[in-house]
């Protein structure tokens, strides 16, 4: 059991370390941008997000746009949540096979 342990360990270890670059370089690229604020993988998804929106990137929010912001999310947030416990029977995978 002792060796099972250790191997396990080894492999999970050696994994670890094998992927960390070559996952860092995907997030590097997938993340970043070439200078005009323009790129591939998420940047550019997140242009088309504000351009459909009409959100402005030049310009910062005040203090009230930010609570109002703030507010909006939270509540949206607590809504799905409050239909995600609500429905819980209904969903797929529910472990507890709640009634």
């Amino acid at each position: 059991m002792l060796l099972n342990s250790l191997l396990q360990y080894f492999v999970f270890i050696t994994l670890t370390f094998a992927l960390a670059f070559p996952v860092a370089y995907m997030l590097v690229r997938l993340f970043a941008t070439q200078g005009s604020g323009k790129g591939r993988g998420i940047p550019a998804i997140e242009n088309l997000l504000a351009f459909v929106i009409g959100r402005q990137y030049y310009r910062e929010q005040n203090w009230r746009e930010y609570a109002l912001s703030l507010i909006v999310f939270c509540f949206t947030g607590f809504i799905v949540l409050f239909f995600i416990l609500m429905y819980q029977a209904e969903l797929p995978w529910n472990p507890q096979i709640l009634l």
